[in-house]
């Protein structure tokens, strides 16, 4: 006679019933993904990310201004270091 030992198998694990919504703060993740930001002209401009609410520079616009003459917006290079 052998004995061969029988593999118990593994208990299927049941699918998570939930949805993270929010983090430790309670508050809802911020949107990912390309924004298109609104100067108060109504020019609008692709950007990467959204800015830092909290910029002292831009304070959370995404830009520092506009050209009077050829209405050119200047972007916060604080706030999008790497775009031109």
């Amino acid at each position: 006679m052998d004995y061969t030992p029988v593999q118990p198998q593994a208990a299927s694990q049941p699918k998570p019933e939930y949805l993270l919504v929010e983090d430790v703060t309670h508050e809802p993740a911020p949107k990912r993904g390309p924004f298109i930001l609104k100067d108060v002209k109504g020019q609008s401009f692709k950007v990467p990310f959204l800015p830092n609410p909290k910029c002292k520079k831009c304070y959370g616009r995404g830009y520092v201004g506009n050209e009077y003459q050829t209405n050119k917006i200047f972007i916060c290079k604080k706030c999008y270091p790497l775009m031109k």
